[in-house]
């Protein structure tokens, strides 16, 4: 066998491995195929879709995202079909509902239903092939449950800056999705690998225009 055969098949092996692995990791992106070489060099979105970062493959660090807000735990509990009525709106809402009994509080449990009902993620192809809808990604065992309360956390103004919009909230989503990837790429050989996110718990002062 000629060295590039070897080293083509010693490829194929690897990435049948890191495939296998992240299809049945409990966190990682479903993908579709493993990513171009130019993202396992780059921690960012920017970077990692830019192509020309194909040197550095083998790094595969990669810092956390900034994960600010409510837990996805809390969030699912307004996909469709869910008992949100029962749920008060978060405490942490309370500084713009003025208290979760307050008049204002169901409008502000209808905008979050509304938005997990009907507002997809745009994340990147490459990295992504689960359920892209919220609704649909929050659920415990959905590759996007985590990578959705980002967004969610993003669009209600969680971090601080940019209420209701899509496009910081799509970039934050990526930078947690890209996150997940390669942190289960680098844990891959770990059997007990199990990663756990911790959302900071600060408020908002998102403001819901029709309450």
């Amino acid at each position: 066998m000629s060295d590039l055969n070897k080293s083509s098949e010693m490829e194929g092996s690897s990435v049948q491995k890191r495939r296998s692995f992240l299809k049945k990791s409990a966190t990682g992106a479903v993908l579709v195929s493993l990513p171009a070489q130019s993202v396992w060099g780059a921690c960012s979105v920017s970077g990692a879709m830019s192509g020309n970062l194909s040197q550095n493959t083998d790094r595969h660090d990669c810092t956390q995202p900034r994960l600010a807000g409510l837990s996805p735990g809390f969030w699912k509990k307004y996909r469709v079909g869910a008992n949100a009525s029962k749920s008060p709106i978060h405490s942490k809402f309370e500084s713009v509902v003025g208290g979760k009994n307050s008049s204002s509080a169901n409008c502000y449990k209808d905008i979050v239903k509304e938005v997990v009902a009907n507002e997809e993620m745009n994340l990147d192809a490459e990295l992504y092939s689960g359920p892209e809808k919220l609704n649909d990604a929050l659920v415990p065992s959905s590759a996007g449950f985590n990578i959705a309360g980002v967004w969610l956390n993003s669009y209600f103004g969680f971090y601080g800056d940019g209420a209701d919009d899509h496009e910081i909230a799509d970039q934050r989503a990526n930078e947690m999705l890209l996150y997940i990837t390669f942190d289960a790429i680098k844990n891959q050989d770990d059997p007990n690998y199990e990663p756990k996110y911790n959302f900071e718990h600060n408020n908002t002062n998102y403001v819901g225009s029709n309450c």
